[in-house]
């Protein structure tokens, strides 16, 4: 009985231990140190020299710097996004992505949204038309780890549409934050499991 109480108690704790969530797993989350390889940058379309992707003094929701993804003006359509990729993941667990968004012009014309890719479908926030000009709005989104134990945060501007006198489109980002269960170092592993035998063999002792 005392052994099978045991067993049991070290099944709970390596249970608790690949399912314990951690603080936030991003790098440089609010873009306060220069943009390094924990963000990397894509241009999907439009004129590069349009676009200016980097961290931003023009705008932070705290601290002093967001990041800025700005286009135009320009009569073209255009889509930039910047990523980090979260590893070490349990795979499968339920993770949340955070995020404020601070959008500029019209939202009939261009898009800004946070994205989160992982092990289901990928889920964005706000809706396309649904952005708030001019305030800082904070959105949160569901998202599992896919089968590597990895999630992918993207941080979007999405001009889909142009007009005879076009404007730049501009949208800020800032403390972007994600949560999910990690897979235990290897040493907190033998560390419980060290205890745990330890443990048993007192029980054992006293059961003598």
């Amino acid at each position: 009985m005392v052994r099978t109480a045991y067993l049991f108690a070290a099944a709970v704790l390596l249970l608790a231990a690949a399912g314990a969530v951690s603080a936030n797993l991003l790098l440089n989350p609010g873009f306060e140190d220069p943009i390094g390889t924990e963000w990397t940058v894509t241009i999907v379309s439009g004129n590069p020299s349009s676009w200016f992707t980097d961290r931003s003094a023009a705008s932070a929701y705290t601290g002093s710097y967001g990041f800025e993804l700005r286009f135009g003006p320009i009569a073209e359509t255009g889509k930039a996004y910047v990523q980090q990729v979260v590893s070490n993941l349990v795979p499968g667990g339920a993770c949340t992505v955070t995020g404020w968004l601070k959008f500029l012009w019209r939202a009939d014309k261009d898009w800004g949204y946070i994205e989160a890719l992982g092990g289901g479908a990928p889920v964005q926030a706000p809706a396309k038309g649904a952005n708030t000009v001019g305030s800082w709005m904070q959105y949160t989104l569901n998202q599992t780890a896919d089968a590597n134990g990895q999630l992918t945060v993207r941080l979007w501007l999405d001009k889909y549409t142009t007009t005879t006198a076009d404007k730049t489109c501009t949208v800020y980002f800032d403390d972007v934050v994600v949560e999910g269960p990690l897979i235990p170092e290897p040493g907190s592993v033998v560390a419980v499991l060290t205890g745990l035998i330890g443990l048993a063999g007192l029980g054992i002792r006293r059961r003598r």
